[in-house]
C-alpha cells in the first residue's frame, strides 16, 4: 500500500513537471501551436522529448501524449511503436498490443508517456567543440581555457517524415556564464542577458536548417546543456498587397505604352529602311552617272588633246598653205598678165585679118602658136590650182571648225577659241566657194580655160595652114577673121572672169593671213583648254571615287538599318510577349506572395502524428530536445546534497530511471 501511494505521488509529480516544461520550455516559442486545437472532436497533442548526447546524436526519444475528451470518461485508442509506456495523469491501466495503446478512463483528459523504438528524428544534429582551433570531445572540454568555438549543423533527415522538417521551426538556445566567457560572438543569433548568463538564441525557419558558430574567450569552461525546441510555425501576418498591386498596375500600363512605342518604333525603322534603300538606289544611280561623266571627261580630255595637236599641226600646215597661196597668187597674177597680152594679141590678129593684110602671115602664124601655147598653159595652171584646192578639202575643214566652235560655245571661258574656230570656218568656206566658182561648168575658169584652149586650137590650125598654103590664104582670111573675132570676144569675157577670180583670191589670201595670225592664239588656247580638261578629269576621278565611297557608306547604312529593323522587330515581338506575360502580373504576384509565404512559413504543410501515421485528429506536435551539461567534476557530497543540485529536467528523467 505504501509503495502504491509512493508511485501515485511520483506520477502526479511527473505530470506536474510535464505541464511545467510545456509552459517553461515551449511557452514563449511554441504557444502559437494551440491555434490548431479543434474542440469539436477529441484531440490529441504530442510533445516529443529527445535526449541528445553532447555531439547531437539521439539517445532517447520520449513522447508525452495528451488527450482532451469531449466529456468525462471514454476509451482512448492510440498507436505507436513503444518500448515502455507510463500513465502520467491517472491510475488507469494502459493496454498495449501490436503497437496499439488502449486506455479506459473516466477523466476529461489524460497524459501518457511512451519511449519510442526505432523512431527517426526529422533533423540531423551535429555539434562540434573547439579550443584554440583544436577539436575536443565534450567530455574533455570542461575546465578548458582559450578560444572556444561551438559549431552547430542542423539539416533535414531524409529517413524521417519530411513534413516535420518542412513545417516546423526550431529555436536553439544555450547560456554562457558572462564571468567566465568573454568576447562572445554569435552571428545571426539573438544575445540577451539572463542573470549572470548570456542567453544565445537562434531561430531556424521551416525547411531551412541551421549552420551556426559561437565563439568566446573562456576560462575554466563549463556550460548548461543546449536546448532545441521545434514547433509548427504559424505566422499570422496579413500582407496588404493592394499598394504593390497598384504599382504593378502602373507597371502594366507602362509596359503597354512601351509596347505601343515599340510598334511605332518598328514602323519608323521600317520607313527608315525604305528610305535608306531608296537613298542607296539613288546614290548608286548617281555614282553610275558620275562614272559615265568621268568616262566622258576622259574622252573629252583625249579629244581636246587631239584638237590641240590638230590646231598645232594646222598652224604648221597653215604656214605652208599661206606660202602656197602666195605662190598661187603670183602665178595667177602672171597668168592674168599673160591673159591680157593674149587678149591684146588676139585683137591685133583680128584687125590684121579684117584688113586682109597677108604681108606678115608668117609672123601671124608664129604669134598664133604662142597664143595657143599660152592658152593651153593657162588651162593647165587652172587645172593644177583646182587640184590643189581639192587636196586642201576646204569644205571639210570649214565643217570641222564650225562643229568644234558649236561644241565649245557652251563651255565658259572658250569665247576666244570659239571666235577663232568660227573665223576658220568662214575662211575655209570662202575658199570652198572660190573653188566652186572654178568648177562651175557654165562659167567656171576650169572648164572655160579648157574650152578656150580647144577652140583656139582650131583657129591656130587654120592660121598655120594658111601660112603654108597660098591658094587657101585669101579664101580663109574672111572666115578666120570672123572666127577669131568671135573668139576674141569670148576670151575677153574669160579675161574678165580671171580678173574677178584674182580679186577673190586676193581677198581669200588676205583673210587667211589674218586667220593664220590667230592660229597661234588658238593653239595656246587649245592647250590651256587641255590643261583645264585634265584638271577637270582629275576632279571627275575624285568625284567618281567619292561617289562610290558614298554609295558604299549608304550601303552599309542601309545594311545597318536592316539589322536595326530586325532588332526592332524582335524588340517589338518581345515587348508584345512581355505585355502578354505581364497583363495580369498583379494577380500573379499576389498568388506568388501567398505561395512564397506558405513555403517560407511551412503553413501549407499538414503535420500528422509523429508516433504513428494511424493516429488522427492530432492538433499539435512539439519537439523538446536537449544535450547534457558540460560541467567541471566536483568532490562527491551526500546524496541529499546531490538531490538538491538536480535540475527539474534531471528530476523528470529520474522518474524513468
Amino acid at each position: 500500500m505504501k509503495n502504491r501511494t509512493k508511485n501515485q505521488l511520483k506520477m502526479a509529480l511527473a505530470a506536474l513537471t510535464v505541464l511545467t516544461l510545456v509552459f517553461v520550455q515551449g511557452g514563449s516559442v511554441l504557444a502559437a501551436t494551440t491555434g490548431n486545437r479543434k474542440n469539436a472532436d477529441p484531440g490529441k497533442e504530442e510533445v516529443v522529448y529527445v535526449t541528445l548526447d553532447t555531439a547531437g546524436n539521439v539517445d532517447t526519444i520520449y513522447v508525452v501524449n495528451q488527450f482532451v475528451l469531449e466529456s468525462d470518461g471514454g476509451t482512448i485508442t492510440d498507436y505507436g511503436n513503444y518500448s515502455d509506456i507510463k500513465n502520467l495523469s491517472t491510475l488507469d491501466e494502459i493496454g498495449y498490443e501490436n503497437d496499439t495503446v488502449t486506455i479506459r478512463t473516466d477523466a476529461s483528459s489524460i497524459y501518457y508517456q511512451g519511449v519510442l523504438s526505432g523512431a527517426q528524428l526529422p533533423w540531423t544534429i551535429k555539434i562540434s567543440y573547439f579550443i584554440d582551433g583544436q577539436e575536443y570531445e565534450a567530455s574533455e572540454l570542461a575546465g578548458k581555457s582559450g578560444k572556444l568555438e561551438i559549431k552547430l549543423d542542423i539539416t533535414g533527415n531524409p529517413q524521417a517524415d519530411v513534413n516535420f522538417y518542412d513545417g516546423c521551426a526550431l529555436q536553439v538556445s544555450l547560456a554562457l556564464n558572462a564571468a567566465d566567457c568573454k568576447n562572445i560572438e554569435a552571428p545571426g543569433a539573438t544575445i540577451a542577458n539572463a542573470g549572470k548568463n548570456k542567453q544565445i538564441a537562434y531561430t531556424a525557419l521551416p525547411g531551412r536548417g541551421l549552420q551556426a558558430s559561437i565563439t568566446a574567450d573562456v576560462k575554466n569552461f563549463e556550460m548548461d546543456g543546449i536546448s532545441i525546441s521545434g514547433v509548427k510555425f504559424v505566422l499570422d501576418m496579413d500582407i496588404d498587397t493592394a499598394e504593390l498591386s497598384d504599382s504593378f498596375s502602373e507597371l502594366t500600363d507602362g509596359v503597354s505604352e512601351l509596347n505601343d512605342g515599340a510598334s511605332e518604333l518598328q514602323d519608323g525603322v521600317n520607313e527608315l529602311y525604305k528610305g535608306a534603300k531608296e537613298l542607296y538606289d539613288g546614290v548608286s544611280e548617281f555614282a553610275d552617272g558620275v562614272s559615265e561623266f568621268d568616262e566622258g571627261v576622259s574622252d573629252l580630255r583625249d579629244g581636246v588633246k587631239e584638237f590641240a595637236d590638230g590646231v598645232l599641226e594646222m598652224k604648221d600646215g597653215g604656214h605652208e598653205l599661206l606660202n602656197g597661196f602666195d605662190k598661187l597668187y603670183v602665178n595667177s597674177y602672171s597668168m592674168a598678165g599673160g591673159s591680157a597680152q593674149i587678149l591684146e594679141g588676139l585683137q591685133l590678129m583680128a584687125k590684121q585679118l579684117d584688113n586682109q593684110d597677108t604681108s606678115d602671115i608668117v609672123l601671124l602664124a608664129q604669134g598664133s602658136a604662142l597664143v595657143r601655147s599660152g592658152l593651153e598653159g593657162m588651162a593647165g595652171g587652172i587645172s593644177q590650182l583646182d587640184a590643189g584646192l581639192d587636196a586642201l578639202q576646204a569644205s571639210t575643214l570649214a565643217q570641222q571648225n564650225a562643229a568644234a566652235a558649236t561644241q565649245l560655245s557652251a563651255m565658259p571661258g572658250m569665247e576666244g577659241i570659239v571666235a577663232l574656230l568660227q573665223g576658220n570656218a568662214q575662211a575655209f568656206g570662202a575658199i570652198d566657194q572660190m573653188q566652186a566658182g572654178l568648177k562651175n561648168p557654165d562659167q567656171g575658169l576650169v572648164s572655160g580655160s579648157a574650152a578656150l584652149a580647144a577652140q583656139y586650137k582650131q583657129i591656130d590650125d587654120a592660121i598655120q595652114f594658111m601660112a603654108t598654103d597660098e591658094n587657101g590664104l585669101i579664101n580663109g582670111l574672111n572666115s578666120l577673121a570672123g572666127g577669131l573675132d568671135t573668139f576674141a570676144r569670148q576670151y575677153k569675157k574669160f579675161d574678165s572672169g580671171l580678173k574677178e577670180y584674182m580679186e577673190g583670191l586676193r581677198e581669200a589670201i588676205d583673210g587667211y593671213g589674218e586667220l593664220y595670225d590667230g592660229m597661234g592664239d588658238l593653239a595656246d588656247g587649245a592647250y590651256e583648254l587641255y590643261d583645264g580638261v585634265v584638271e577637270l578629269n582629275d576632279g571627275s576621278h575624285e568625284l567618281k571615287d567619292g561617289a562610290w565611297d558614298l554609295a558604299d557608306g549608304v550601303k552599309k547604312f542601309k545594311e545597318g538599318v536592316f539589322e536595326l529593323s530586325d532588332g526592332t522587330t524582335q524588340y517589338a515581338d518581345g515587348m508584345q510577349t512581355f505585355q502578354d506575360e505581364t497583363s495580369n502580373i498583379d494577380e500573379r504576384i499576389d498568388e506568388e506572395i501567398t505561395k512564397l509565404m506558405d513555403d517560407f512559413t511551412g503553413s501549407n504543410v499538414v503535420l500528422g502524428s509523429f508516433t504513428s501515421p494511424k493516429n488522427e485528429n492530432v492538433t499539435s506536435v512539439q519537439f523538446v530536445m536537449s544535450t547534457p551539461a558540460i560541467k567541471i567534476e566536483k568532490p562527491d557530497s551526500s546524496g541529499e546534497d546531490m538531490e538538491q543540485n538536480l535540475t527539474v529536467w534531471d528530476r523528470f528523467l529520474n522518474l524513468f530511471r
